[in-house]
C-alpha cells in the first residue's frame, strides 16, 4: 500500500473527527486478512461510546462515510477499517472466541445452535473462524437484520 494512500485515508478520519468536534489521536497498523493487507486507522478518544454507538452501528456508519469520501480522493482500491479504541479489534476477538463456544457445544450434544442475529462483517468472522473446526457445518438464515448463522454437527459420511 502506498505511503500517500495511508496518509490519505488518516487525514480523511482526522478531517472528519475535526469537523464533529472530537479530539482523538489517530495510529495505524497493518493486519492480514486472508490474502489481502488490511489498513486500521484506530481512533484514541476518551469517550468513545458516542463514536461506536450501540453494537458499533454509529462506527459503521463513520466508516461508510470515510469510504466514500476517501474513494473521491483516490483511484486505487484500499482495504481498511477504522476502529475506536479498538473495540472492532476485541469484538473480532469475541466473535471468535463465541464461534468456538458454540462449535464445541454442538459437537457434545449433537443438536443444532442458532445464533443470535449479526451483520454481514460478523458473520463473516464468525463463518472464516469455524470453517476451520472439524465436525461442524454452518450457514445463514434469514434476512436482513435479522440474519443470523446456524451451526450445525456435521456428519461425515
Amino acid at each position: 500500500m502506498q505511503p500517500q494512500t495511508i496518509e490519505t485515508v488518516k487525514d480523511t478520519v482526522s478531517e472528519l473527527l475535526e469537523k464533529l468536534g472530537i479530539d482523538a489521536t489517530l495510529s495505524e497498523s497493518f493486519h492480514s486478512d486472508e490474502d489481502r493487507e488490511l489498513l486500521v486507522i484506530n481512533i484514541k478518544v476518551k469517550s468513545p461510546s458516542l463514536l461506536i454507538g450501540q453494537q458499533g452501528v454509529n462506527l459503521q456508519a463513520f466508516q461508510h462515510i470515510v469510504r466514500l469520501i476517501v474513494r473521491t480522493k483516490i483511484t486505487e482500491h484500499v482495504n481498511f477499517i477504522v476502529d475506536v479504541n479498538e473495540y472492532k479489534t476485541k469484538r473480532i476477538e469475541y466473535l471468535k472466541s463465541l464461534a468456538v463456544d458454540v462449535s464445541r457445544r454442538v459437537l457434545e450434544n449433537g443438536k443444532f445452535e442458532v445464533m443470535r442475529p449479526m451483520s454481514s462483517y460478523e458473520r463473516r468472522i464468525v463463518h472464516m473462524e469455524l470453517v476451520n473446526i472439524d465436525g461442524i457445518s454452518a450457514e445463514s438464515l434469514g434476512v436482513e437484520p435479522n440474519r443470523r448463522i446456524v451451526v450445525r454437527y456435521a456428519k461425515e459420511e
